[in-house]
């Protein structure tokens, strides 16, 4: 018999899942047979996996030691790699991490095998199977700015159903081509090209888009560039970029959507903002500073 104690981490699971993270290598309905016949139990009860678990409760596996090592990795540590720069490390508790991710870095791994700040994440809290710290607003690789981790089942549940109800006031700043004159509130619509990885916008509903909502906000403005601040209302896939591309105005540095190669060496967007509601973190905000790159470009051409 294995029996384990739930830490507050763990909190906000269910049985069923926090058996699954255990028995990580066994199916799913097998898993489901375990609780039907008693042989995983909660706070030595019967269990059909529905509970939802807290610190301080147990569960308990009556299963063979040849049985429980066969279908569990044990507790081992999902990466050892290198750690996040503490220097960028905006806000941490037991719950979250904010962290100002530099242009270049992955957000998540992808298919080159880079190593992100997700990976990162995971070495720096020594994850192991039944707690993941994950990101949870992904920005593009050459996207700089804040960036919303949650460290336990909590932090991570807390922060998915509040970017999902649109609950964080997130705003990003930019640097874009020309003369941007458009303020204000701009509501288009935008369907995802999977193959070429890039989204197209419309300006009317077509069949497979999105309806996205920006708000401008024109900081300083030349002939050449355009400083300025764009809040989401929505949140979708490269919705600035393409946006901005759409009303005429590409992102300087972001060849992708149309921007001339010359004087920005990646696209000039940085998550600047996260502002929370009231009942969570008591409706603070959080702030990334601009990186040098932009601060230099808006000196030199602004």
């Amino acid at each position: 018999m294995r029996e384990f104690v739930i830490n507050k981490k763990e909190e906000g699971l269910t049985v069923y899942k926090y058996s699954v993270r255990i028995l990580n290598k066994a199916p799913g309905g097998m898993i489901r047979k375990f609780l039907r016949n008693k042989n995983i139990e909660f706070n030595h009860k019967r269990s059909d996996g529905s509970e939802k678990i807290s610190a301080g409760d147990t569960i308990s596996f009556f299963l063979s030691d040849e049985t429980f090592e066969k279908f569990s990795a044990g507790d081992v540590l999902i990466y050892d790699g290198p750690l996040p720069d503490k220097k960028r490390i905006i806000y941490e508790d037991e719950d979250f991490l904010f962290y100002d991710k530099p242009a270049g870095m992955l957000s998540q791994s992808d298919s080159s095998h880079e190593i992100s700040l997700n990976d990162r994440l995971l070495a720096y809290k020594k994850a192991t199977m039944t707690v993941k710290p994950s990101v949870c607003n992904r920005l593009d690789k050459n996207t700089s700015g804040l960036v919303l981790c949650g460290l336990s089942i909590k932090g991570l549940q807390t922060l998915d159903s509040a970017i999902h109800d649109r609950r964080i006031k997130k705003v990003y700043r930019f640097i874009a081509e020309g003369e941007f004159n458009t303020s204000g509130r701009v509501r288009l619509y935008l369907k995802k090209d999977r193959p070429g990885n890039k989204a197209c916008i419309y300006e009317r509903p077509v069949n497979g888009a999105d309806e996205v909502l920006t708000d401008f906000n024109i900081l300083k403005s030349t002939p050449d560039y355009t400083y300025a601040e764009a809040l989401l209302i929505t949140g979708k896939t490269h919705q600035i970029r393409a946006v901005s591309s759409y009303l005429g105005h590409p992102i300087a540095g972001d060849i992708k959507y149309g921007a001339k190669k010359g004087r920005a060496l990646r696209q000039l967007l940085h998550s600047y903002i996260a502002a929370f509601p009231d009942d969570i973190l008591d409706g603070r905000e959080f702030k990334a500073p601009l990186p040098g790159d932009m601060e230099d470009f808006i000196k030199k051409y602004l």
